[in-house]
């Protein structure tokens, strides 16, 4: 049976370089990954971290034009994990973050949401 695509938003397989933050764990450090994919409403990268579906995270990344239609602007996103998988390939996890909310960055690295 074919799987039925439930995006109702383009997803782009770009590899933009990111960072995520866990907001589960205070003060827990920020993690450098790359997207394997990425759209308007959410993301998804490989990690060595064993990370829960429904944990809290921060994703610090340049989005990127094609995606928003706007010049490109870093964005502190406030999203959800919806969901994680093996990948073979890399060894790694797969991490699929949902947006919630983002702000864009202006200057520093700080976050509101």
């Amino acid at each position: 049976m074919e799987e039925l695509e439930r995006r109702r938003v383009p997803r782009y397989a770009l590899r933009i370089p990111l960072s995520f933050q866990t907001l589960r764990a205070p003060g827990s450090p920020e993690q450098a990954s790359e997207s394997l994919d990425i759209s308007s409403q959410g993301v998804c990268f490989a990690t060595d971290l064993a990370l829960s579906v429904g944990a809290p995270v921060h994703v610090f990344l340049r989005m990127p034009t094609e995606v928003v239609g706007k010049p490109a602007r870093e964005w502190c996103c406030r999203g959800r994990i919806v969901h994680t998988r093996p990948d073979d390939l890399f060894g790694k996890r797969d991490v699929g973050v949902q947006f919630l909310y983002y702000d864009v960055v202006e200057s520093g690295r700080g976050c509101r949401t």
